[in-house]
């Protein structure tokens, strides 16, 4: 687990490209300051294949939402109903059920 911190700016020589950069790096520099988002970032977790996984969050209450911050490859991450997890308030405040299409390694801001 990591601490959000401010993004660097990033420079690059188009400026189409560059606008976009600097919408983001706005954006993350907002949430970065936001003492309410109390969110963690899951680094480095490693997803075998496609399916249903239960993630370990360490929020200590039930989580909001997610942002994938970084992966290693070209793949898609979801929130998945899980009726275990619905019926016990004690495993959502632990778990994050997700369900992705490959393999691949991933961090996420878990809120």
């Amino acid at each position: 687990m990591a601490i959000l911190r401010k993004p660097n700016i990033v420079r690059v020589g188009d400026s189409a490209t560059q606008r976009n950069f600097d919408v983001v790096n706005e954006f993350l520099s907002i949430v970065a300051e936001q003492s309410l988002l109390n969110g963690l970032i899951l680094q480095d977790i490693k997803f075998g294949s496609a399916g249903v996984y239960r993630v370990e969050h360490g929020l200590g209450r039930e989580p909001i939402g997610f942002f994938i911050v970084k992966k290693n490859a070209n793949i898609d991450l979801w929130q998945v109903a899980d009726p275990e997890l619905s019926a016990s308030q004690e495993l959502k405040t632990l778990y994050l059920p997700v369900q992705i299409n490959g393999a691949a390694t991933l961090s996420l801001l878990v809120f």
